[in-house]
């Protein structure tokens, strides 16, 4: 939600410790909240090295009842920003082991993505 400060910490950071990896953990709105500027660009500019993004759910569906998104097509926008990324990073997709999500259509949808998976404890 505050790209602008992502954007200036991680330039601070890596001129004062250029070796650091950095890698950014969101849930995957930046470009849905950012439309007319090209996030993952700019934050490959800043310096991040990779990205790790909340995928949380298999489906539209499954998202909305679990994180309640205050934008529409949320879910849908998390699996566009995950694309965009690879372009730049090493993506990396999570969701947490809860009952009602399909952690191996999860999966899947990371690998179908050219992502590598994590499930979050």
């Amino acid at each position: 939600m505050r790209l602008d400060t992502v954007i200036d910490l991680t330039k601070r950071i890596k001129k004062a410790y250029p070796r650091l990896k950095i890698r950014l953990d969101t849930d995957g709105l930046a470009q849905l909240r950012n439309r007319t500027r090209e996030v993952a660009k700019e934050l490959k500019g800043a310096g991040i090295d990779s990205v790790s993004v909340s995928l949380n759910a298999e489906t539209e569906e499954k998202y909305e009842k679990l994180c309640s998104p205050s934008l529409p097509r949320a879910y849908q926008a998390v699996l566009d920003f995950a694309k965009d990324c690879r372009k730049y990073f090493e993506v990396r997709l999570t969701v947490v082991n809860v009952e009602d999500v399909d952690i191996m259509k999860c999966r899947n949808i990371a690998e179908n993505l050219g992502c590598n998976f994590k499930v979050r404890a």
